[in-house]
């Protein structure tokens, strides 16, 4: 169309301007894939695999305040700090984690 700019990358994958929130999201899924990783090869059972996975969420939220946090001054932009993402990670981190723990049993 003539008149609209794209606001696709050349690659087509990621937009030219990725927005802090978006930052914050893929930042958060990094960090449930370690978590789900540790959690797996350490062989993490039950309650102590969610209370890694949830030490390894606080700290994703301690590196998005500490990375994003000027950017977000008022409280409903602070919510978005510990809200974004938290159903993916928690999903993510699972799937990780039944993954490398399958894996691990097998080694």
């Amino acid at each position: 169309m003539k008149g609209k700019s794209s606001r696709r990358s050349i690659g087509g994958f990621l937009p030219k301007s990725i927005t802090p929130v978006r930052k914050i999201y893929y930042m958060r899924m990094g960090f449930a894939a370690l978590a789900g990783i540790f959690c797996g090869f350490a062989g993490f059972t039950g309650a102590s695999g969610i209370l890694a996975a949830i030490a390894f969420y606080i700290w994703s939220y301690a590196f998005a305040k500490y990375a994003f946090g000027k950017l977000f001054t008022t409280p409903e932009d602070r919510k978005k700090l510990y809200k974004t993402g938290i159903f993916s990670y928690i999903l993510f981190w699972l799937a990780i984690w039944v993954l490398t723990y399958n894996f691990a049993l097998t080694l």
